[in-house]
């Protein structure tokens, strides 16, 4: 990656030379004009497991791997989604006694009700 050109591309977190960076662009680019943001299909056409553009101080970075979890993928491809794990807050901390797992009608998964009826 020269410091005069604007496109770059990471392998496995090292840059290629300028002219092979150039033609993978160039495939790139021709592969996406008949595949809309198809990049898992160009990743494996070209043996790849993953590819992804970036943008990095104003040069358009291609960022490859050849293996999961490699160091040249972008650190939010990385990082595990936060949201999956958490819980409701209205569920936080209540045992399934006192509501966890029901609905605010207090019927449960199944549909039964749990607790005394309201009226």
């Amino acid at each position: 990656m020269s410091q005069g050109s604007r496109l770059a591309v990471l392998l496995d977190g090292k840059p290629l030379p300028d002219d092979d960076a150039r033609a993978l662009w160039k495939r790139f680019s021709e592969y996406l004009d008949k595949n809309r943001l198809d990049f898992d299909g160009f990743a494996k056409l070209e043996g790849l497991v993953s590819i992804r553009p970036e943008s990095r101080g104003g040069t358009a970075v291609l960022v490859a791997s050849t293996r999961a979890g490699a160091a040249g993928q972008s650190s939010a491809s990385q990082r595990p989604d936060k949201r999956r794990n958490a819980r409701s807050r209205r569920t936080m901390g209540k045992s399934p006694e006192h509501g966890a797992g029901t609905s605010r009608s207090g019927q449960d998964e199944q549909g039964d009700r749990s607790g005394p009826r309201r009226r």
